[in-house]
């Protein structure tokens, strides 16, 4: 085997590595192998799934503007309000990268699954998809 060649192009080979890895995290993230979903594998998760939308921001963001059919329990009521969440279909959180982190341990640790979504509510937004005010 000639290694003068695999030396001489090493850093082609290390881009298409990073760059066939990056493709594949993708690939899994947008199919639910994470806990994070882009608004595409939000949707499918509510298409394919009955996924159910849980808007975990504070009542003044929320009334301000949800995803349309989403739950609003605040972050810091969640833990007593746990027992309202059916458990037969999957959670999707829209609260910021901290409030989404913090409600999937919470809901995780009940036994429900659930997904945090990407970007939040303003991914949500950005992507089109439908809106209600209060």
């Amino acid at each position: 085997m000639n290694t003068d060649f695999f030396l001489q192009n090493s850093v082609w080979f290390g881009a298409a590595i990073a760059s066939g890895s990056l493709l594949a995290y993708s690939y899994w993230r947008e199919r639910g192998l994470t806990e994070v979903l882009g608004t595409v594998g939000a949707i499918q998760l509510i298409n394919r799934e009955h996924g159910q939308l849980l808007d975990v921001r504070p009542a003044k963001q929320y009334a301000n503007g949800h995803a349309s059919g989403a739950k609003h329990i605040e972050l810091n009521q969640l833990s007593t309000a746990l027992s309202q969440l059916d458990s037969k279909h999957p959670w999707l959180v829209i609260g910021s990268e901290t409030e989404a982190g913090r409600a999937l341990k919470l809901l995780k640790g009940r036994g429900l699954r659930a997904y945090a979504l990407e970007g939040g509510h303003n991914a949500w937004v950005q992507a089109g998809l439908p809106v209600t005010r209060d």
